[in-house]
C-alpha cells in the first residue's frame, strides 16, 4: 500500500464496504499518465485482481473543508 499512498497524484484513499475494497481519488494531466499509474503502480501492487476506472468530465461542487457548524435546516 506504501507503493500506492507514496504516490503525488493519488489525492484521496478511502476502504470501502460493498464489491469494492478501496476508491482512490487521484488527479493526472492525460489519459496515457491514468494508463501508466494502474498499469505500474497500482496493478503491481500485490492482492490487486482488478480495477474499475470512472473518468469525471466536470466537477460541479467540490470543497475539502469539513462543515463545523450545523446547517440551516437542523
Amino acid at each position: 500500500m506504501k507503493k500506492i499512498t507514496g504516490q503525488a497524484t493519488v489525492m484521496e484513499i478511502h476502504h470501502l464496504t460493498g464489491t469494492w475494497n478501496y476508491m482512490l481519488k487521484v488527479r493526472v494531466k492525460n489519459t496515457r499518465m491514468l494508463e501508466g499509474l494502474l498499469a505500474k503502480v497500482i496493478k503491481s501492487v500485490a492482492g490487486v485482481e482488478r480495477t474499475e476506472t470512472v473518468i469525471v468530465l466536470s466537477s460541479l461542487k467540490e470543497i475539502s473543508q469539513i462543515p463545523t457548524r450545523d446547517p440551516e435546516w437542523m
